[in-house]
């Protein structure tokens, strides 16, 4: 069972499992970042809804694909290995 949940103090609403808790009750969290975590069972997943930087040269159609880059960049993960559908 889901459930609503309001994101960035309400600016925006999710739904998620209502099994999952919210991590920054336990730990802190960075202000652009909400986390929950499945406490249901040792599956370990884990949501995070991260705000990013607006990039005013980057076409609102490309954003998607220039951040998940960004993203695969910043853990390591070097262009030939990258793959988006």
């Amino acid at each position: 069972m889901s459930e609503s949940r309001e994101l960035f103090g309400g600016a925006m609403t999710c739904s998620i499992p209502s099994t999952w808790r919210d991590v920054s009750q336990v730990r802190q969290v960075p202000d652009n970042q909400e986390v929950y975590q499945d406490c249901s069972e040792e599956s370990g997943a884990v949501l995070v809804v991260e705000i990013l930087e607006h990039q005013s040269d980057v076409k609102n159609e490309d954003a998607p694909t220039f951040f998940f880059a960004d993203l695969a960049d910043a853990n390591g993960v070097s262009q030939d290995d990258l793959t988006i559908q």
